[in-house]
């Protein structure tokens, strides 16, 4: 049937070639039927011009064809009633019963007709439709391409060093984009570190990392120093965050001549300090309340610790932990503290790499959240 509708067939579904072709079969099959008479059972071949009447010339010349079918069988039906094989009544019934077939398949095949060119519409619509999605997706994931690389650009990309104290960060979001963040930097004698973890995933999230990286350079930018850096920073993220965001932030600064660091831990995941002439691995808890919301009034305060010669201070969002593995499990602290020991000896970007890398090779990609692993190392002047 589908190669009727070939250019090259076309021509079957024109008016005078249809009409031609309808009586031409008709005629002959009735012909024929005349001459056998009631001896021969042709009415299965009347199937064919009925339903090529359907298809080509539509309802009315199809039910015609069915009526004009069952003439010969009106004269089948009524010698054999003369003869005596069946009454009158009977030959009417079977009149009527063969006129219902040849209508019933001429209804059959309009109907079959009916539903192909529906079918074949509805499939020229889908077709539209996949054709305007996939241009909608085309535009989205450049977009996300885009909210990637303006990330990515913004992002600390490079280990950040001076004597006495190194920086190295890893960033991997589970997608092109995501709602983590990191930066370093120095302010006068000092180098300052940041991580934190926007509420969401993907690029809305992103979009809140770039205002965040605005706010916490501008505000380092006009002078301000330990927790007045992460009071307004939240003061400015109240104001423009919607009521479901908030902000998790871990934000220090490390004075690379004695080890001190002074630090605010704004409802973020606990940092680690790992000391290995002990073996100690330290947690440095929350200090104040995560930022963001409006209705809670967060004033945050300095606390402070001290880094001997060796130590790493380790900041790392909760993909690090709460990322699934293969087998189903959560990675675990006590994993992450595990790995931070084995490459404890490496330089800050090395260490943070290879903490990121190991961690990778076991999480299930289809269970991996954004991971960010940052590393201030305290090291001999």
């Amino acid at each position: 049937m589908d190669q009727l509708y070939s250019p090259q067939q076309s021509w079957l579904k024109r008016p005078v070639p249809a009409v031609i072709i309808t009586a031409l079969s008709l005629s002959t099959i009735m012909f024929v039927d005349s001459i056998t008479g009631p001896t021969a059972n042709l009415s299965i071949l009347y199937f064919v011009p009925i339903t090529y009447a359907a298809w080509s010339l539509g309802r009315f010349a199809a039910y015609a064809c069915a009526f004009l079918a069952d003439i010969p069988h009106y004269a089948d039906q009524f010698i054999l009633a003369a003869r005596g094989h069946h009454s009158i009544a009977t030959a009417v019934v079977n009149i009527v019963v063969r006129l219902l077939v040849y209508a019933f398949v001429a209804e059959v095949t309009l109907r079959l007709l009916a539903s192909r060119a529906e079918a074949k519409q509805a499939a020229q619509e889908l077709e539209v439709a996949n054709r305007d999605l996939q241009n909608t997706y085309s535009q989205l994931d450049e977009d996300i391409r885009a909210a990637g690389m303006l990330q990515a650009s913004m992002l600390v990309s490079t280990p950040v060093s001076v004597p006495g104290c190194e920086i190295g960060v890893k960033i991997a979001y589970a997608g092109m984009t995501g709602g983590d963040f990191a930066d370093a930097g120095t302010i006068d004698s000092r180098i300052y570190a940041c991580v934190a973890d926007i509420a969401g995933k993907g690029t809305p999230a992103a979009l809140f990392t770039a205002l965040l990286k605005f706010l916490l350079t501008e505000t380092i930018r006009r002078g301000a120093k330990g927790a007045d850096v992460v009071n307004r920073v939240n003061s400015a993220l109240s104001r423009v965050l919607p009521p479901e965001k908030f902000v998790t932030l871990f934000y220090a600064e490390i004075d690379p001549a004695t080890g001190i660091v002074e630090y605010v831990n704004a409802g973020h995941t606990e940092g680690l300090i790992y000391r290995p002439g002990t073996d100690v691995m330290q947690e440095v808890p929350a200090t104040a309340p995560l930022l963001g919301y409006r209705d809670l009034q967060t004033v945050a305060s300095l606390s402070s610790l001290q880094l001997d010669p060796g130590d790493t201070l380790v900041l790392y969002t909760d993909g690090a932990v709460e990322s699934k593995t293969l087998s189903g499990d959560r990675l675990g602290k006590e994993l992450l503290r595990q790995i931070i020991r084995r490459h404890a000896n490496k330089p800050a970007q090395e260490m943070a790499e290879a903490i990121a890398a190991e961690l990778q090779a076991i999480t299930d990609p289809a269970h991996c959240d954004d991971m960010v692993i940052l590393c201030a190392k305290f090291t001999d002047r």
